[in-house]
């Protein structure tokens, strides 16, 4: 006899556990590479750690650039796109404790003081995504944003490497448009309510 009353099965509810406890990272990667070919970008997954970034995934575009940052690498969150958009998420005093009064910084284009860092930051926030222009090297443009897991308390950042655009330009069309779908489609599955 059927009753009508239908309940989710234990195999859904494995299916689900397991897709919501995947590392964050290993659970962005096809959308990044996916990205990086449609874009012809050079893709990146990062993480924070400390006051460094480290590079976690790498996603080739179909652009060649001569200098790309591979997987392990450790620089400056407060110097990188990334690292700013994973900053953003984080409380102002959380940021201030991060770098005390030890504030430095290697690129001329960067945010030279911590007053300036919180202020871009308070920017990052308003519009979740972050643009980093000839910072870590020179000719080169990033845009990022980052996403959580919720269900795992893990943040990524998500990057798109390009050539800076020659002055006066914009950026090129479907670089931003694409990194903030895919940020959102992935905020969806995970629960991640900053991008709803």
């Amino acid at each position: 006899m059927t009753t009508g009353i239908y309940r989710i099965g234990k195999l859904i509810l494995s299916v689900a556990s397991h897709h919501l406890s995947a590392p964050l990272v290993d659970a962005a990667s096809p959308y990044m590479s996916q990205l990086g070919q449609s874009t012809q970008c050079t893709g990146y997954i990062s993480m924070l750690t400390g006051r460094d970034i480290m590079v976690m995934r790498m996603f080739p575009g179909r652009t060649y650039l001569q200098v790309v940052t591979p997987a392990g690498s450790l620089l400056p969150a407060h110097e990188t796109a990334i690292g700013r958009a994973i900053l953003a998420r984080h409380t102002e005093e959380d940021v201030i404790q991060r770098f005390g009064t030890d504030y430095r910084v290697n690129s001329v284009n960067s945010p030279q003081t911590l007053e300036a860092l919180l202020a871009r930051l308070a920017e990052i926030r308003e519009s979740g995504v972050s643009h980093a222009c000839n910072e870590t090297l020179q000719g080169i443009s990033t845009l990022a944003t980052s996403v959580t897991n919720k269900h795992r308390n893990e943040m990524v950042g998500l990057c798109l490497s390009f050539p800076s655009p020659q002055e006066g330009r914009d950026i090129p069309a479907g670089i931003k448009e694409g990194l903030i779908a895919v940020t959102q489609q992935l905020a969806e599955k995970l629960g991640d309510e900053y991008w709803q």
